[in-house]
This record gives structure tokens, C-alpha cells and sequence, in this order.
């Protein structure tokens, strides 16, 4: 066994440590010159940009399209209103052109005339009214359902 020339509480005991007059240089790491990552763009994101535009576009165009649509149909309602109203002005014009006593003088200049009386048939025609049912039939129909029902329903339960 080695011995050591110290005392056993001289050997807890901090000792001094002797800095050494030179430090050996930390060896210098070559770095290597770092590439900024290229920004390239991806077919994706292209591919997402054009649909965006397109849809932007189709959007704007459908837009002036029914604002368009929407100035045509004014101006439709608005000459449909025009023409009613000359519908409603012509029509009473004719109504009031219709002069009853203008059209008998024309048709007696004609040589047209009323029938005589020895010209006039009248035809009565006798039809019975096929909607007209008395009251015993109605009623007969009626409880007829309403017993057949009530006869059902006892069936059913029992």
C-alpha cells in the first residue's frame, strides 16, 4: 500500500491549485459557409393561386352578369306595365265602339231582321239532377260508414 505524506484531516482540506501559465487555445472549428434554403414555389401553391383568380374572376364576371340581368328585367317589367296600360285604354275603346243601334241599321240594310213568332220553338227538355240525392240516402250512407268503422274497431280489439 502507498502511503501518502498527509495527515488524515489535512487531506479534507482544501489545497491550493496551481494555475497553469498557459492554456492550451481551444482548437478552431472550420465553419462551413451556410446557403440560405432556396424559396421556391411549389406547383401547388401555384396551381392554388390560379384557381383562387379564377374563381375571383368567375365571380366579378357573374356578378356584372346579373346586374345586368337584373337592368334588363326592369326595364321589362316596366314596358309590360306600358302595355297593359294600352291594353286596358284599347279595350275600353272598343267596348265604347259598340254601338247597338249603329248594328241594327246595318243589318236591316242588310235585309237581315228579328225571327217572327211562328219561327220560335221552344224545346224543354226534361233531365233528372243527377247530384240531387234525398236526405234517407245520405244518411243510410253515412251510418253505413260510420257502423262499418265501429264494427272494425270491435273487431280489431277483441
Amino acid at each position: 500500500m502507498q502511503q501518502y505524506p498527509v495527515k488524515g484531516s489535512e487531506a479534507l482540506a482544501p489545497m491550493p491549485v496551481e494555475a497553469p501559465s498557459h492554456l492550451p487555445e481551444e482548437p478552431k472549428k472550420k465553419r462551413a459557409a451556410v446557403e440560405a434554403p432556396k424559396q421556391g414555389v411549389s406547383p401547388f401553391t401555384v396551381a392554388a393561386i390560379a384557381v383562387v383568380l379564377l374563381l375571383f374572376f368567375g365571380l366579378l364576371f357573374s356578378m356584372m352578369r346579373l346586374f345586368e340581368v337584373r337592368s334588363e328585367n326592369g326595364e321589362l317589367q316596366r314596358q309590360k306595365q306600358e302595355l297593359q296600360t294600352l291594353q286596358d285604354q284599347l279595350t275600353a275603346q272598343y267596348e265604347s265602339s259598340i254601338d247597338m243601334d249603329e248594328i241594327a241599321q246595318r243589318a236591316e240594310a242588310l235585309g237581315m231582321h228579328l225571327p217572327w213568332a211562328e219561327q220560335i220553338e221552344y224545346v224543354h227538355i226534361e233531365l233528372p239532377e243527377p247530384v240531387e240525392r234525398t236526405t234517407q240516402e245520405i244518411e243510410s250512407g253515412m251510418f253505413a260508414a260510420f257502423r262499418a268503422m265501429v264494427q272494425d274497431m270491435q273487431a280489431y280489439f277483441s
